[in-house]
């Protein structure tokens, strides 16, 4: 039987509709989860692995509060990017963005939906994001591209908490272009002269403990 090409057309545009749809519904589902969590508090574990230079683990607090604003208070220093300390951005969530869906993946024994996220935000310092999904709406792996920060990405793992919140997320980032906070004194330029040589991604481990969610966290708090 012969196929007329307006049908075949008709046909493929129409499971591209459908798969741009599923992407937006899927998103709507991180962000439904994401919008319960007015703000929180939760301890944090740091260890960062650069091969050229020793980094002791360091503790912290985590504060957050929606929309978007996120602060890592350590002793010292922790190194790690700016946009991979606050993964759950709303230039990744909110409508202001294209989602396509690809594919479906398996990551671990979770069947994750696979959504690239490009953000609409002119001024948004990602360029591109690749988000892995699951069923239940909880983000699993996260690829991202930026501006300034070079390319990052992280795993998350999970535990029971009732709002959804990662217990770890392992960060891969480039290092030339992580977040310094002022006060690091480690001499940048002997760093960099290393990093050229040899490779330089780093990876952070942050695994979380003692969360207080929706405590009513003041503004005070990020300043």
């Amino acid at each position: 039987m012969k196929k007329h090409p307006l049908s075949l057309f008709l046909f493929f545009l129409t499971l591209s509709a459908w798969a741009q749809q599923d992407a937006n519904s899927i998103l709507s589902g991180v962000r439904t989860n994401f919008l319960k969590v007015k703000d929180y508090t939760a301890d944090a574990e740091i260890k960062v692995d650069v091969d050229f230079v020793k980094i002791p683990i360091k503790k912290a607090k985590v504060y957050y509060k929606q929309p978007d604003k996120f602060r890592f208070k350590a002793e010292g220093f922790a190194l790690l990017p700016k946009r991979g300390a606050n993964l759950f951005t709303v230039n990744l969530i909110n409508d202001n963005v294209t989602a396509i869906y690809i594919k479906q993946e398996v990551i671990g024994n979770i069947t994750t939906d696979v959504i690239k996220v490009i953000p609409l935000d002119p001024n948004s310092d990602i360029i591109l994001s690749t988000l892995w999904i699951s069923r239940d709406y909880k983000v699993y792996k996260l690829e991202s591209t930026t501006k300034n920060q070079g390319t990052f990405s992280a795993q998350f793992q999970y535990t029971n908490h009732p709002n959804n919140l990662p217990a770890q997320v392992e960060i891969t980032f480039d290092i030339q272009k992580a977040e310094i906070p002022v006060g690091f004194t480690l001499d940048m330029e002997s760093l960099n002269k290393k990093s050229q040589s040899k490779n330089t991604t780093g990876k952070a481990t942050v695994k979380y403990s003692g969360y207080l969610v929706n405590t009513g966290l003041s503004d005070a708090v990020f300043k």
